[in-house]
């Protein structure tokens, strides 16, 4: 059971992305998503896109296409740095949804839940 009150921290710290082919296009950012990591805001961009030039979204593409694909969640931990090369830690629960037309049973799109977990000053 998610507790109520979670649901805020839970949107505030999430990424819902569409599923484009075999790329995701980011749609929603939550505040809490973009705060830590220096209100940097990816939306309207895939991760393909991002793979160019950011290390972390180049890890994670094949990890998204897996979850499209086998239409399965992931629980993935997490390090990497902010485009503010700041560190973070983070467990992420990826979870797939929604069909891309009605009827069929293809996954239309991801949800990630960002856990960010605390960090120490000298990372900061």
């Amino acid at each position: 059971m998610i507790d109520p009150s979670w649901l805020g921290r839970l949107v505030s710290s999430s990424v819902v992305f569409q599923v484009e082919g075999d790329d995701l296009r980011h749609r929603i950012c939550g505040e809490t998503f973009l705060n830590r990591n220096g209100r940097f805001n990816p939306t309207g961009t895939t991760v393909g896109e991002l793979a160019r030039t950011r290390p972390v979204a180049r890890l994670l593409l094949p990890l998204y296409q897996r979850v499209i694909r086998d239409g399965v969640p992931a629980l993935i931990g997490l390090r990497y740095l902010t485009v503010k090369q700041n560190l973070r830690n983070c467990d992420l629960l990826v979870l797939p949804f929604g069909s891309r037309e009605p009827g069929e049973a293809t996954v239309g799109h991801v949800l990630t839940i960002y856990n960010f977990l605390p960090v120490s000053d000298a990372t900061e």
